[in-house]
């Protein structure tokens, strides 16, 4: 398959996190971003690179199902965290100590969806 044929996206497709209006919001902004150029891609061999050392950790660790590759819900601040980066956003939302023991919350996130 062609990665970097961007010609076709799909909001929240491979997230294991159905009730996660903040996965979807995140991966809608993302995408816009993208498709309005907001947002570079690294090289094909990177994104190569990043598939392989992702599949190798779940891999190591995750029983094997065929559903293994969407399973965000249990690293969902960390893949919050990647989306925020790739947007060139600071992914700590939060003030001091409750970025260790608060979850995330919607309104977390506020600012962050643009409006055109």
């Amino acid at each position: 398959a062609n990665v970097r044929d961007i010609n076709l996206a799909f909001c929240g497709s491979e997230c294991a996190s159905v009730c996660n209006i903040m996965t979807y919001g995140l991966h809608a902004e993302w995408i816009s971003r993208l498709l309005s150029g907001g947002v570079a891609l690294p090289s094909e061999e990177e994104m190569r690179a990043e598939c392989e050392v992702m599949k190798a950790w779940k891999r190591s660790w995750m029983s094997e199902t065929s559903s293994r590759a969407s399973y965000v819900l249990l690293h969902q601040t960390h893949y919050h965290d990647q989306l925020m980066r790739d947007m060139g956003e600071a992914p700590g939302r939060k003030w001091c100590l409750s970025e260790y023991f608060c979850p995330y919350q919607p309104s977390d996130y506020n600012g962050i969806i643009k409006s055109s």
